[in-house]
């Protein structure tokens, strides 16, 4: 049976062993790119969820806003919700007087115009719902408001991460990898912190919980193989992001993964996410090497 005393003893036994690791603090330069880094991730998962909040009231209020811009975050659709959030308003009005508000109120930023005649006629055969048309008009003011707040503010803390990344001598190393920029090597550094505090990139790869490992219940192995996600969430986010834009911007990872997926049956080929998982695994082995040897990709 597990008891209190069985734990005691093994706690004991690893002591008089040595057989545990010792938990390393990040300082310096480190803990402040990781600070930096968790911030810029903050405001982003703030951001993403102000835009999902515009949209759900959009679906109701203005649907044929859609239709105009695929992306509500863009520049010309936020200055058109910022100018006149109701439809219903845009529809009283004559175009002439409602494109040059809009265009006076963001005077100097690309505001595309086509775009803007593309609302006015939308709004001219809405179906959106009118009853309380005054409050939803307010509360869709003041998420563009918070969007542009919080677009300003993420900007700031993807400068800082630039100026903490290059702070660091050995991040122009990593750098040179063709498809990673400086906010994916930032992330990444952050989370696992010097290198040199590591023995090989195994470990490497468990921190960021990218292992492969097999799954087996009551003697049935499942059909594919996982990766063990036990290590840091935010670490494998990083890699995965990073692993997309290397598949489209690096040649030869781009060969590389092309070559797993289109290797013959009897030599297990991988699907995409497979595959990408497989990019994120080699670009840390290829991160440990530039990191340990000083040298350029």
């Amino acid at each position: 049976k597990k008891n209190d005393f069985r734990d005691a003893d093994m706690a004991a036994e690893l002591l008089r062993t040595g057989k545990y690791t010792e938990t390393k603090l990040l300082q310096g330069q480190y803990a402040d790119l990781r600070a930096a880094y968790h911030t810029y991730e903050s405001l982003n998962r703030e951001r993403v969820r102000a835009i999902n909040l515009l949209n759900a009231l959009l679906d109701s209020f203005f649907p044929e806003f859609h239709t105009v811009f695929k992306e509500t975050s863009s520049k010309t659709a936020l200055a058109v919700l910022a100018t006149f959030p109701s439809p219903h308003v845009i529809a009283g009005m004559s175009i002439e007087k409602y494109v040059d508000a809009v265009l006076t109120k963001f005077k100097g930023q690309h505001v595309i115009r086509k775009k803007l005649s593309a609302v006015y006629q939308a709004a001219q055969h809405s179906v959106g719902i009118q009853a309380g048309a005054g409050v939803i008009s307010y509360e869709i003011s003041l998420l563009v408001e918070r969007i542009f707040l919080l677009t300003e503010h993420r900007r700031k803390a993807e400068d800082l991460c630039v100026v903490l990344l290059d702070s660091i001598p050995e991040s122009q190393y990593l750098l040179s990898v063709p498809g990673v920029g400086h906010l994916g090597i930032a992330g990444i550094l952050g989370e696992l912190g010097p290198l040199n505090h590591y023995h090989n990139a195994k470990q490497l790869i468990k921190m960021a919980g990218i292992n492969p490992i097999q799954l087996e219940s009551a003697g049935k192995k499942a059909s594919h193989t996982p990766m063990s996600k036990k290590g840091r969430p935010l670490l494998r986010h990083c890699l995965w992001e990073a692993s997309l834009n290397i598949l489209n911007h690096n040649e030869e990872f781009r060969a590389w993964a092309k070559r797993l997926q289109d290797r013959p049956l009897h030599k297990n080929p991988l699907g995409k996410r497979e595959t990408r998982g497989a990019v994120c695994r080699r670009l840390l082995w290829l991160i440990y090497a530039l990191f340990t040897k000083h040298s350029f990709y």
